[in-house]
């Protein structure tokens, strides 16, 4: 089923969108913005039979002059079944979630706090969501040393983040490759651009392919001993 989307403008350089997947028939899923981030509600009455198996998933973007890139997609901590479960007749069950996000002075990082309870039953563990994600401001890439030595790694990082490409993790402990590549994901339609603009950043001509298991990272970079 389409899923419910709200936008908050966090700032004027960038945005952070905000929807739900996956929402089951005979549930209410709302969103809405907040100061700190978005705030959700989700509701299922007594009477509805939940057939469904499905987890419905926050999926978060980062919009800005750049583009378009998936921030986050997790799954919420309950199935709608497991929610109906805790169903009282005549009332229905409400689940609430916050999502805050607190960017880096910096501008090129932010920390993701997910939060969520029964509105009935707040102390029910199997209902408490507490959780939180760091990823970088704009496309997540992860930095592979894989030959290149610590001391060119981070001088690719730096040259990243002055292109406006901050990197979201590092890789410290990895098998040698005798060829630096930039890894893509396939379903991101602007895989090839972030290549160029990789790069660019880094003054190379490195060759892309895509990545066997694509992770939450839209580019892996693999720098091996043969990075100038």
């Amino acid at each position: 089923m389409p899923g419910s989307v709200a936008r908050e403008p966090s700032d004027h350089r960038f945005r952070v969108d905000a929807r739900f997947d996956r929402i089951p028939s005979g549930t209410s899923l709302t969103i809405s913005p907040t100061p700190q981030g978005h705030r959700y509600a989700w509701e299922i009455g007594e009477a509805t039979t939940v057939l469904e198996l499905a987890v419905s998933h926050i999926e978060l973007e980062w919009a800005s002059a750049d583009g378009r890139w998936e921030l986050l997609d997790i799954p919420l901590p309950l199935s709608a079944a497991e929610l109906a479960a805790f169903t009282v007749a005549p009332a229905t069950v409400r689940y609430e979630g916050e999502l805050a996000y607190h960017i880096a002075p910096d501008g090129q990082r932010i920390v993701i706090v997910v939060r969520g309870a029964l509105a009935n039953a707040r102390g029910d563990p199997r209902a408490i969501d507490a959780r939180w994600f760091l990823r970088a401001a704009g496309p997540q890439i992860r930095l592979i040393d894989a030959g290149a030595g610590q001391r060119r790694l981070r001088r690719a990082a730096q040259s990243l983040a002055a292109g406006r490409l901050p990197v979201a993790a590092v890789d410290l402990d990895h098998e040698t490759v005798q060829t630096s590549r930039i890894y893509v994901r396939s379903r991101d339609p602007e895989a090839a651009a972030l290549v160029a603009r990789i790069n660019a950043s880094l003054g190379t001509q490195l060759p892309s392919a895509l990545l066997e298991h694509a992770g939450w990272t839209q580019a892996v970079v693999a720098l091996g001993p043969d990075l100038p």
